[in-house]
């Protein structure tokens, strides 16, 4: 085994690696997006269950249906800010996966020179 064949394979060895790691960090933000996304489901859920039968009920539920958009609110942006966190991540990946697809390549056409 040539010593740039080694190179190569301690390479392949570390992008797939970089790439695992890419994998993981996008998992975590898919997972944050997951949960703020289940909130806000359960938000609108709660809204449209609320029947009033009494004034002060009716009155509760005007506070709170306020309450639940404006928590909506905060949850959209929150939602918009782990999408954009997730963005460089997601470009990572797909660059690391590219590279270990090129470097892999590589140990392939060397493997078949003689």
């Amino acid at each position: 085994m040539t010593r740039k064949f080694q190179q190569l394979n301690a390479l392949r060895e570390l992008t797939e690696l970089k790439s695992e790691i890419s994998r993981a960090k996008l998992s975590a933000h898919r997972a944050e997006i997951d949960e703020i996304a289940a909130v806000m489901r359960e938000v609108t859920a709660a809204r449209a269950t609320i029947a009033a039968e009494t004034p002060t009920q009716a009155a509760a539920d005007d506070r709170y249906a306020i309450w639940a958009a404006k928590r909506n609110e905060v949850l959209q942006s929150d939602l918009a800010m782990a999408m954009a966190r997730a963005q460089p991540v997601k470009e990572m990946a797909a660059k690391d996966e590219a590279r270990s697809q090129v470097i892999k390549q590589l140990i392939k056409d060397r493997k078949k020179r003689p």
